[in-house]
């Protein structure tokens, strides 16, 4: 995703992912789900994986790390 909103003024997040999220969901939903906290944004990108309901999925895997300016 080359482009989202920062949460606030404080804090930037990287987010890390492997291609069973980035090959399944599209830019508009990684970048729906990357709001609010760390463990939020995981655990919305692991809903909306799990969503698409792939008989073949791939493994997944997503790191989202906060830090300060």
């Amino acid at each position: 995703v080359s482009d989202i909103d920062s949460v606030d003024d404080t804090e930037d997040r990287v987010l890390l992912m492997t291609d069973g999220i980035s090959g399944v969901l599209s830019q508009e939903e990684i970048g729906a789900a990357a709001k609010g906290s760390c463990q939020q944004i995981a655990q919305r990108l692991e809903r909306a994986v799990l969503a698409k309901a792939n008989p073949s999925q791939d493994n997944f895997t997503a790191i989202v790390a906060a830090y300060g300016r």
